[in-house]
């Protein structure tokens, strides 16, 4: 018991610390990125044809030569990622960071402890690495639901995404367990939907087979992504040569945790939920509608 009580008060300071640390920080680089708002981005995306690249905490550890739950470290994946966030001047395609850099005021209590303690090691990192000189936009439009405090805009945020393939044919990257869509209506509003299955980790090690089927089947088609780290690079390498792609991983879970109401998010026992270390077990579909949608597979 008495080592647990010592346990607690380490821990306690611990956190004090980083967030003392973390305001220090955040005084210091506080609004030296200009990051575009949610409403803004989703705007942007609406009006025009670019495409969407996203950069979250997962993205920065790589490029920092750390591995991620579903990514293995790769430099070659490492140094794109630095070459796109630092140079950040292909007009086809925007930017989307992490927009807690200049505020967090309407995340709740769990996502701005997360924020906090993450930033007061990385906040600098993040500053060093991006083009200060360009704008960025919200890599946050993914998560319109569990991270808020005041949820009642979540129908509404959901609504402005879901208009991006209304009436559109589609073609969704994705991990093989991730399953976009199935058991939602997510796409129920698009004109079409065609899949390719990728590996649910380490995809970038498939990297150029993924590009060469996306281009072979893409037929006009909107590309969206959700593939972690190797999304956000196929989003800004694809945007060059035409194909529009929006990287949007989590946008599916989020959904599910909206329409189940599920405030602490947790496991969907059918995908895969990267954030949750104990879905270890994914069940199987019998959805005959998602398996005709499937156009490949890359193992």
């Amino acid at each position: 018991m008495e080592n647990l009580k010592k346990n607690k008060l380490i821990i306690l300071i611990y956190e004090l610390m980083l967030t003392f640390l973390f305001y220090i920080k955040s005084i210091l680089y506080r609004n030296k990125a200009i990051i575009h708002s949610e409403k803004e981005t989703i705007d942007l995306l609406k009006m025009s044809s670019v495409s969407l690249s996203r950069f979250g905490d997962g993205e920065m550890e790589i490029i920092l030569g750390k591995d991620i739950n579903f990514q293995k470290y790769d430099e070659k994946l490492a140094s794109m990622l630095l070459d796109i966030i630092s140079s950040n001047d292909n007009k086809k395609c925007i930017i989307g960071v992490i927009d807690v850099l200049n505020d967090m005021s309407n995340l709740n209590k769990k996502s701005r402890k997360f924020w906090i303690m993450n930033l007061a090691r990385y906040y600098n990192e993040w500053i060093n690495r991006m083009n200060l000189e360009s704008e960025y936009y919200n890599a946050n439009i993914t998560r319109p639901f569990l991270r808020y405090s005041d949820k009642s805009l979540a129908q509404y945020r959901f609504q402005e995404l879901r208009s991006l393939w209304n009436n559109k044919s589609i073609l969704i990257v994705e991990g093989i367990f991730t399953r976009m869509g199935v058991g939602n209506d997510l796409f129920s509003n698009a004109y079409s939907v065609s899949r390719i299955l990728c590996p649910n980790k380490n995809a970038f090690e498939k990297f150029n087979q993924i590009r060469s089927s996306i281009i072979e089947n893409f037929e006009n088609k909107l590309v969206i992504l959700s593939l972690g780290p190797t999304a956000t690079v196929l989003a800004y390498d694809l945007s060059k040569i035409g194909i529009r792609c929006l990287d949007l991983g989590h946008i599916d879970i989020e959904y599910d945790y909206y329409q189940l109401g599920m405030l602490d998010g947790g496991n969907i026992s059918y995908k895969f939920v990267n954030e949750f270390e104990n879905n270890l077990r994914i069940d199987d579909v019998s959805d005959d509608k998602y398996k005709k949608e499937i156009v490949k597979i890359i193992e």
